[in-house]
């Protein structure tokens, strides 16, 4: 019996002080999102969506950050490439690009090509909503 312990010892010494066969680095710190994006802020704001002349759909923008916003539908709709949001709350229009869509969700990025806006979207009231 002593010898089976003097056996089962020994293994367990060997086992505790086995190196790994190969060794992996281990993998880099992960970056905080905000490194990639800028900060977003949470609102709660109502908006249209311009896909063509005065026509729109509306909209809840959920979040905005300098670059872009988020915002949420009633019903599905695929955009075109770019489109026109115009803020209900100080009437700021912005031509952006559609980044991602997501059934009811869409990410658009503020786009720097701000010309022709008025055509699309007057600065007046919403003429006619898209179903």
């Amino acid at each position: 019996m002593t010898h089976d312990k003097d056996i089962l010892a020994n293994r367990l010494t060997r086992i505790c002080n086995a190196k790994p066969a190969i060794s992996t680095p281990p993998p880099p710190p992960r970056q905080s999102r905000s490194r990639y994006r800028p900060q977003r802020e949470a609102v709660f704001r109502l908006a249209s969506v311009y896909t063509g002349k005065n026509t729109f759909v509306r909209c809840v923008v959920n979040e905005v950050s300098e670059n872009g916003a988020r915002f949420t539908l009633k019903a599905p709709q695929a955009f075109p490439e770019t489109v026109i949001v115009k803020f209900d709350q100080n009437g700021a229009r912005k031509r952006v690009r559609v980044v991602w869509q997501d059934d009811y969700e869409t990410g658009v990025e503020y786009s720097d090509d701000q010309t022709r806006i008025d055509g699309i979207c007057p600065p007046g009231a919403p003429v006619k909503a898209a179903h």
